[in-house]
């Protein structure tokens, strides 16, 4: 066998290791996303599940969410300090999720269920009243998006 074919086969076992390679790092990349994409899940659904607990636990503090989605503007001061805290939170929660789902790390699944309550969290007076005062906390992008598609869903769906 000559050098110029022993050349020539090792070029080729050379482009199908690197092809082989390939596919496997492809493979490992479509893994990991899966796995990225179900660890955000239980984050999310962790942080929403923490807070719901938190009201259902606490009497006063279920009263208070109860009292501030019906009108933000009735509150007393300390009421809105821990109206504003809890909103806060639970809000930062559905900014993450849009974030995530804008980068493609996020699951279209959980966000299109979260969307729905979200929905109906601003179908109460007090929320909008809450948001128009303080979507200053949030991302460009998720106040956008609530002006444009929740908010407005809500003024269809109510008239």
């Amino acid at each position: 066998m000559d050098i110029a074919v022993v050349g020539v086969v090792a070029e080729v076992v050379g482009a199908v290791a690197v092809v082989v390679s390939l596919a496997y790092l492809a493979v490992q990349i479509r893994s990991n996303t899966r796995e990225v994409k179900t660890e955000n899940v239980h984050r999310v659904t962790d942080s929403f599940n923490v807070l719901n607990l938190t009201l259902a636990a606490d009497e006063e503090l279920a009263a208070l969410w109860h009292k501030g989605s019906a009108s933000y503007e009735d509150l007393g001061d300390t009421e809105k300090a821990r109206f504003n805290f809890m909103w806060l939170s639970a809000f930062r929660i559905y900014d993450s999720l849009y974030y995530q789902i804008q980068r493609g790390t996020g699951d279209e699944t959980l966000w299109q269920t979260e969307l729905e309550t979200l929905k109906w969290l601003f179908s109460s007076p007090g929320t909008r009243e809450w948001w128009r005062q303080q979507q200053f906390a949030f991302s460009p992008g998720f106040k956008e998006f609530i002006d444009q598609h929740v908010l407005k869903a809500n003024e269809t769906t109510a008239t």
